[in-house]
């Protein structure tokens, strides 16, 4: 037991006995942990969400940056295309 396990089952152990006052400070303990595991999976899926929104945007750069690179491609070759219409 942690200190403040001990001092709250010493405490109890007074009012309530021995057996007693171990199943009230198991019981807490048990509450807490599955407290604290409920909570610390919502921060991972917090962090997986971050994760996921900086690769939605990596992609997104991506998407449009491929974007830019087709149409400079093709405006180059329509002014291509009229030169040598022009040219004829």
């Amino acid at each position: 037991m942690v200190v403040s396990e001990i001092t709250l089952f010493n405490t109890l152990k007074s009012k309530l006995g021995e057996k007693e006052a171990q199943a009230v400070v198991e019981g807490i303990k048990t509450a807490v942990a599955e407290e604290f595991n409920a909570v610390k999976n919502q921060l991972v899926i917090k962090e997986d969400l971050a994760n996921t929104k900086a690769e939605i945007l990596r992609w997104t750069f991506s998407f449009v940056f491929g974007a830019l690179l087709l149409n400079i491609f093709a405006i180059i070759g329509a002014v291509i295309a009229v030169a040598n219409m022009v040219k004829h």
